[in-house]
């Protein structure tokens, strides 16, 4: 299909280099699963699979409104699109089979370390699963929280209500976490913050095969003498948490999730997802 102009074709091509991983999977997720919608089947269909795919992904990044899209694709059409990615769970499952690809090669060393966090995103239009957080000037916000590998990859990614503690988001992450290791006798390591710092989170990390190094919340602990601390060899393995904070870092780059701009859930959680993709696709 020819495009607009010389500039959205630069655009389009470097976009898909960019991300050639993401695209190719999802193009042939797609045509899998939707053949009569993304396989040319009928005469009706006018974009390819591979095109709506490279202008969701840039749409992402420059976090335009759909009325000040100006791409190739009517802002209309690519708004039907994303909504029925996100009616299917689309972008999820893209990035599951992302990870479970990207998990094949060395994959001990890529969850010895795992680190677990939570950011929040400011609620701009949004109607839909939003809690009021007190760190925001109690604001209305989502809570995305994630445990990530050495690689600032997600293994796990939730988005919850602003209001929900930390602590009850980490139980369900763990509670749904698939990625540990294979080897009993083999246990990574779970790094978290002070709102970690619960006797149930502590638990569970243990249930779950790993080895807790969740920094000590001194507001647990009324008797001063009482108080714990990291050893020196655990505050020399904590430093890896740094990974996760990076991770929300890239994530934060693409500018349609810096703040809440779909009305619903699954819209967002869409977009989430596919920023994910395209960071995993990097690696």
């Amino acid at each position: 299909m020819a495009l607009h102009d010389q500039s959205q074709d630069v655009i389009f091509l470097k976009t898909y280099a960019d991300h050639k991983l993401y695209i190719d999977t999802g193009v042939n997720y797609l045509k899998t699963n939707f053949p009569k919608k993304y396989n040319f089947w009928t005469m009706n269909q006018k974009y390819s699979a591979k095109y709506i795919l490279v202008e969701s992904l840039y749409f992402l990044k420059s976090g335009v409104s759909y009325a000040d899209y100006r791409g190739p694709i009517n802002h209309k059409t690519l708004n039907k699109h994303i909504l029925f990615f996100a009616k299917h769970n689309i972008l999820e499952n893209i990035y599951s089979i992302l990870l479970s690809q990207y998990l094949k090669v060395k994959k001990y060393s890529k969850l010895k370390y795992q680190s677990i966090d939570t950011t929040n995103i400011q609620n701009k239009n949004g109607k839909e699963k939003l809690g009021r957080n007190v760190k925001l000037k109690n604001k209305n916000c989502y809570k995305i929280s994630i445990i990530s590998d050495v690689n600032r990859i997600p293994l796990t990614i939730s988005i919850n209500p602003g209001n929900d503690h930390d602590a009850k988001i980490a139980l369900a992450n763990l509670t749904n976490h698939k990625y540990t290791s294979d080897n009993t006798s083999i246990k990574p390591y779970l790094l978290g913050d002070k709102g970690y710092d619960s006797s149930k989170v502590r638990y569970l990390c243990v249930e779950n095969n790993f080895k807790p190094i969740l920094d000590y919340n001194q507001r647990n602990t009324k008797k001063t003498t009482l108080i714990k601390k990291l050893t020196k060899q655990e505050k020399v393995t904590y430093k890896k948490r740094i990974k996760v904070e990076n991770s929300f870092c890239i994530f934060k780059k693409f500018k349609r999730v810096q703040l809440i701009y779909d009305s619903y859930y699954d819209t967002f959680k869409t977009f989430v997802y596919m920023a994910f993709c395209a960071m995993i696709s990097k690696i």
